[in-house]
Parts: structure tokens; sequence; C-alpha cells
């Protein structure tokens, strides 16, 4: 779990960094940082490139959003939702984590980590072993 936290958050700073990224930019930038194909393969499964092919669309932001988060990083998150990192679903649980955390304004970094954070526990069930997947599919039924 380690290493996928810190693949994410390399990930994260990547696409920052570069104005187009593809789910192959990323591949190839996490083999040359030194992660393996599993390592690589369970990071953009956190990901989900190519599952959204809905037509892209710009989200409009709201005065109180505009309010509480800088521009940048409201750029950001429209980057990772084009990128087709974001669904709109989770774009909206990222902002509303950001408006729900502290009186200050949002910047860039912070606005990184709140998105590492939604996506990890959005797909916390692949960081559970076996027995617990197990046990919570038996109760589940």
């Amino acid at each position: 779990m380690d290493k996928i936290v810190i693949a994410l958050n390399l990930i994260i700073d990547y696409i920052d960094t570069d104005e187009i990224v593809s789910e192959k930019d990323i591949t190839d930038y996490l083999q040359n940082t030194g992660f393996d194909d599993y390592e690589i393969r369970q990071t953009l499964s956190i990901l989900n490139f190519g599952v959204y092919d809905s037509p892209k669309a710009m989200r409009i932001f709201t005065v109180p959003e505009k309010n509480k988060i800088t521009e940048k990083a409201l750029q950001y998150l429209q980057k990772l939702n084009m990128a087709g990192i974001l669904d709109f679903i989770t774009l909206d649980e990222i902002i509303d984590k950001s408006l729900e955390s502290s009186d200050q304004k949002i910047d860039v970094e912070q606005i990184k980590q709140i998105a590492l954070y939604t996506l990890l526990e959005k797909k916390s069930y692949i960081f559970k072993n076996d027995y617990e997947r197990d046990e919570e599919d038996y109760y589940i039924q």
C-alpha cells in the first residue's frame, strides 16, 4: 500500500506539471521512477483511466466554491477531470470536502492532498486482505 500511495503522490504532482496527460504518459513516468508492472496496474486501477468515456465537459463552479478554492486549484481539478482521472461524482466529493475544511482558502497543494485521500478512500477495498473481503461479501449476501 505504501508504494501505491507514493505512486499516487507522484502522479498528482506529475499531472500538475504537464499539459496533457494520458495513461501511457503516467505508466512511462512510473516505470522510469522505478515502479514495477504490478504496482503500476494497482495504482492505475485507482485512477480508472478510460472508464469515464462520457463526453468531456467543464464543470461550472459556484460562487462559494470560487471563494473557498483558489483559481489554480479549481483549474487543477478541471485538469484531473478532463484527463479522465476523476469522474464528476469524485470531483464533487473533493469540492465538498474542500468546502468543509478550514476557514482558509484552499490552494493547489491542499487540493492535491484532498484528491489523494478521496481517491484512496473510494478504492480502499483494494488494500483489504482476502479474509476481510470474503467476510464483507458474506455479510452483504
